[in-house]
């Protein structure tokens, strides 16, 4: 399959076609506006959770059989909004539509094929760390910053996190490694809550780095430093090119300030 299965893999195909889309044991009538190799856009009014796992049935745009896919929501669209007027939700196919094509591919099983589980962890975790902060009370979320502290004690790079009760809040950048990140803070996020960290540049005018990651450990299992809870996060992905570009510059300071302390 050369020119005609690059073309199916990139092209996104206008359509007006129904479906079913099943969540959990909820299933809901919906209308597919375009569909590609590996996602489609799905017009509904009820809410399914950014993350959330689906399936979907639907009739395949090359082959007319109805097909059963699996797919994860990966992005909410209001009415009128960039994907068109309708209001829906933009999900992720586990099985592209030319693997869907071998009929040996379609699955109408209630479970999720254990080959297939990394993928859909993964998709729902960019999925969750993609959306925006939710409002508290109709109101932007709120931002805490850290009590001023004397210089002599103010070690190491401001860094904003997400993930606590508060909204965002301030901490300080406090060890990096090649793919986990530790941060001090007055407040903490739980073990195991996905999180976005923005890192503070070297001087005011620098741009900051951005990241996303993973609770591994904070500092109800281990001892406190220096009056501040600490917790690490092991790195999923940056925000963008730039943003790993200066977070292995700054690993690279990182490394030759401890090489320097310990000549």
């Amino acid at each position: 399959m050369s020119d005609d299965g690059d073309r199916r893999r990139f092209a996104r195909e206008l359509c007006l076609t129904s479906a079913v889309i099943r969540q959990g044991k909820q299933i809901h009538q919906a209308t597919i506006h375009d569909i590609a190799e590996n996602g489609m856009f799905v017009a509904i009014d009820e809410i399914i959770p950014i993350g959330a796992g689906v399936q979907v049935r639907f009739k395949h745009p090359w082959t007319d059989e109805m097909t059963t896919a699996r797919a994860v929501v990966m992005r909410r669209n209001p009415k009128g909004g960039s994907e068109g007027p309708a209001t829906g939700f933009g999900v992720q196919l586990l099985t592209t539509l030319s693997d869907l094509e071998d009929a040996e591919a379609i699955s109408t099983s209630a479970t999720i094929p254990p080959e297939l589980m990394a993928d859909a962890q993964k998709l729902r975790n960019r999925a969750i760390l993609s959306r925006p902060p939710a409002p508290r009370d109709g109101k932007a979320a709120s931002f805490q910053s850290m009590p001023p502290r004397s210089k002599s004690r103010r070690r190491g790079r401001r860094v904003v996190y997400n993930g606590v009760e508060s909204g965002e809040t301030e901490g300080l950048l406090r060890r990096i490694a090649d793919e986990t990140v530790v941060v001090a803070g007055r407040r903490i996020p739980t073990v195991g809550r996905l999180i976005r960290v923005t890192i503070d540049g070297p001087t005011p005018e620098a741009p900051t780095l951005g990241l996303a990651g993973k609770v591994i450990w904070n500092s109800s299992e281990y001892e406190r430093e220096g009056g501040l809870d600490q917790f690490e996060i092991s790195i999923l992905h940056f925000l963008s090119s730039g943003d790993e570009e200066r977070y292995r510059a700054l690993l690279r300071q990182a490394k030759r300030a401890r090489a320097a302390r310990r000549s």
